[in-house]
């Protein structure tokens, strides 16, 4: 067990590692409160400190989840780990443990932030297509003339596809399987 939740079969090692795991969680979890205690806005009343901790509180909307640093960072390190094994498997051959095996967070924390692997892989699929976008938005095409407007395109384009290979893994993927 410790093997998979730490990627080593060396059990010090295993331990040192799953504790310094559950070190970095009791961090998040705490910025989590402390977002639940100061947020009063959305659909969600206001929770006061005795509430925070019991299970009557409600949960946080997707949209609300991470907003502090260490849910950021956390956040990111699981786009970047799903959007690898993402990549590599597909939708249907990637496993959560081998996302979380890739990074620094639990599998709890993963459904904390996406909610599910299908929630998780679209989370992937918007960044893999937003990046791509961005890129094209910020060439502002529209100012040159119509046959410098493509060539730029397509060379961006090709220089996008080179230096994220994993992007063109996911796409083409994404094409098979859907």
């Amino acid at each position: 067990m410790i093997e998979r939740s730490t990627g080593t079969t060396d059990v010090s090692k295993g331990v040192t590692i799953a504790l310094g795991m559950l070190d970095a969680l009791e961090t998040e979890l705490e910025a989590a409160r402390v977002d639940l205690l100061h947020s009063g806005s959305g659909t969600h009343a206001p929770v006061d400190a005795a509430s925070a901790n019991t299970a009557e509180a409600e949960p946080k909307t997707h949209r609300q989840r991470g907003s502090s640093k260490m849910g950021e960072k956390t956040r990111r390190e699981i786009l970047a780990a799903a959007m690898q094994e993402f990549a590599s498997k597909g939708y249907s051959g990637a496993r959560v443990d081998d996302i979380v095996a890739n990074t620094s967070t639990t599998k709890p924390m993963v459904y904390y932030h996406f909610g599910s692997k299908e929630k998780l892989y679209a989370a992937v699929m918007e960044a893999a297509y937003g990046g791509t976008r961005n890129k094209e938005r910020d060439l502002r095409l529209d100012e040159l003339p119509p046959k410098q407007a493509l060539q730029k395109l397509i060379e961006v384009t090709f220089e996008h596809h080179a230096e994220h290979p994993e992007y063109v893994r996911l796409i083409s993927v994404e094409n098979i399987e859907m």
